[in-house]
């Protein structure tokens, strides 16, 4: 049969709540009391369509379509200005095929996907095998490298031969035969529009041709919708946080061909993310910047912005950002958080107290704003009061993938702060140590608490392996200093001291290309001194970590995951006997907050140094 199934409407469709404030638009079509299936649609950042209806017999099935976070008709759009996507994860839209499949009540259902559609299938698969009946997938692919270059620099020639021919032509002669996608890139990057707008015509025909059989000859609706460039740049940036990088890339790259008739607001967030997702931080924050000054209420932006900069460690510029730009999101509980989390950075307490506690007030469910407060009740030495207030405040935040854990290390570090070792140890085991997990966020809190533990005579041995594993297997996605130097942790930890000295020379190595200097001058030495602190060696510890402490925010990440740093200097200070020394940046590191280990710390120092 090539035929599809006659046209259908839908039965029953509606909005539904699936966390962080989005609304997941669902419809069932067919026999109410039909085989059910579910159609997974590709994309990323489109939605499904009548077509998808017309995949099954009306009379046999129950046919479920949705449009996932930030697509189709689900809200809000990832072309809405005001939408965050941190929450836009391939964990999160997993758990709302599950949250919508207990909604309409469906206890196995088929699942069929193509495209990134067979992508999301299969990882549901991995997670929920029990609820699979069968699987029907097409165009399937795994994100890998190889499968973007099938579709995009040949592979898929042979099948589409005139199209391939015509995307070919619309590049210099010389560069026909080299890299098609680096050479759209750069046409869409050029500074005449006429160039851009050509390149991007021909690019969205071959995007048109390739999904049809026989090819269509036109271009597809779908890329006369501004929204639909917007969608793939916010689902791309998703992707691209996800570690899902090939298909960032693709997303940001549609994107960008989508947008060439868009207007100027939507090029220009489009560009921006292309410049972010293509490895270019400085090019994006300046495309960042550009854009805000006459777009201030760009909220995709504006927070990825502000991330650049939290990892470069750069607090002041995210609270100069904050605080000029709060005032154009009234009643908004995401900047809001956004502005507490600054305030709380630059050690403005009350501020970020008070601007915290409104923001959780307007959205219970804003994680990023319990977040804020949270930061700030620990940075304020209260943490008593957090450990009552914190479950509370998290309680309502559903569907956050590992952003609930991140709460929960908070709660952690506060049970840590008052002494109670025993409970911190607990949680460590429970949120991360059962299920070991290489997702980043999760990997650092799980490192930096063993290391904690440790540093307070807890012992951690065996513990240390799983994180170790996933180090080992992590080397190659160093990126992020702030990431490598706790890869560098649990390796020393574990002892693994062979993979050690493979990662300090792949970072050597790096080093020595670094323009900003970061990697050789303060990533090198923290690393060799964590290392030499697991090996009991305190004196070479200080000696290599004393003269980075003023440097090591350039590494990035809070002030509360930096003392880690900053505390296993000061313990070696003790341990190595160098007890002026220790004094005085134990006076230092009381007057800023007093945690129960170091007021105790000189009854502990006999037995630690043991």
């Amino acid at each position: 049969m090539t035929d599809l199934y006659p046209e259908i409407e839908p039965y029953e469709q509606g909005m539904l709540e699936v966390g962080d404030g989005n609304r997941m638009y669902w419809e069932t079509c067919g026999n109410p009391h039909g085989k059910p299936a579910v159609v997974v649609h590709g994309g990323p950042g489109s939605g499904c369509s009548t077509w998808h209806r017309r995949l099954f017999d009306r009379t046999a099935y129950r046919i479920v379509l949705f449009d996932q976070r930030g697509c189709g008709r689900s809200m809000p759009h990832a072309s809405d200005p005001d939408i965050d996507l941190t929450s836009n994860t391939t964990q999160n839209l997993i758990a709302d095929m599950e949250l919508l499949r207990q909604h309409l009540d469906v206890d196995r259902w088929l699942v069929f996907g193509g495209s990134w559609g067979s992508t999301l299938a299969l990882a549901y698969a991995e997670a929920h095998p029990d609820r699979i009946t069968e699987m029907i997938l097409w165009g399937v692919t795994t994100g890998r490298r190889v499968e973007a270059d099938w579709l995009f620099r040949g592979g898929v020639a042979v099948l589409f031969p005139g199209q391939w021919e015509h995307l070919r032509a619309g590049v210099p002669d010389a560069e026909r035969d080299g890299d098609i996608v680096e050479a759209y890139s750069r046409m869409l990057h050029d500074p005449d529009p006429e160039v851009r707008r050509r390149a991007a015509l021909a690019w969205c025909l071959w995007e048109s041709a390739t999904p049809a059989w026989p090819p269509t000859t036109g271009l597809g609706e779908r890329y006369a919708d501004p929204d639909f460039a917007l969608a793939h740049a916010g689902v791309g940036v998703c992707h691209f946080l996800d570690e899902r990088f090939a298909q960032a890339r693709t997303a940001v790259e549609r994107a960008r061909a989508s947008a060439a008739g868009a207007t100027v607001r939507e090029r220009g967030h489009v560009e921006a993310m292309v410049q972010l997702i293509a490895g270019r931080p400085d090019q994006a924050e300046r495309a960042m910047r550009e854009h805000l000054a006459s777009y201030p209420r760009d909220l995709a932006v504006v927070q990825r912005l502000y991330f650049i900069w939290f990892w470069q460690g750069r607090f002041p510029e995210m609270l100069e950002l904050t605080g000029d730009l709060v005032r154009h999101y009234p009643g908004n509980s995401f900047m809001l958080g956004l502005h507490a989390f600054a305030l709380e950075e630059a050690r403005r307490f009350p501020e970020a107290f008070a601007t915290a506690e409104v923001a959780v007030a307007r959205n219970p469910r804003d994680a990023w704003s319990v977040h804020a407060l949270a930061h700030t009740v620990y940075e304020m030495g209260a943490a008593r009061a957090g450990i009552s207030l914190l479950p509370p405040a998290i309680h309502p935040c559903t569907h956050l993938g590992w952003f609930r854990n991140h709460l929960l290390w908070h709660l952690a570090l506060m049970h840590f702060a008052c002494g109670d070792y025993e409970r911190a140890s607990r949680m460590s085991r429970a949120a991360f140590e059962r299920r070991p997990s290489s997702v980043p966020g999760n990997l650092h809190d799980s490192i930096s608490l063993l290391w904690r533990l440790d540093l307070c005579g807890e012992m951690v041995g065996e513990r240390w392996r799983p994180f170790a594993a996933i180090a080992r297997e992590r080397l190659n996605r160093q990126g992020l200093l702030f990431h490598a130097a706790h890869l560098a942790m649990a390796l020393a930890g574990a002892g693994d001291w062979a993979t050690a000295e493979q990662q300090l020379g792949m970072l050597r190595e790096r080093g020595s290309k670094d323009r900003t200097g970061l990697v050789g001058d303060v990533l090198i030495p923290l690393i060799e001194g964590l290392g030499a602190f697991a090996t009991a060696d305190y004196r070479r510890a200080v000696e290599k970590i004393e003269p980075l402490r003023p440097r090591i925010v350039e590494l990035g990440g809070s002030r509360a995951q930096r003392d880690v740093f900053h505390d296993t200097f000061l313990e070696a200070c003790f341990r190595a006997g160098d007890s002026g020394r220790a004094e005085r940046v134990l006076a230092e590191r009381v007057a800023r907050r007093a945690d129960t280990y170091w007021l105790t710390r000189k009854e502990h120092a006999g037995r630690a140094a043991s």
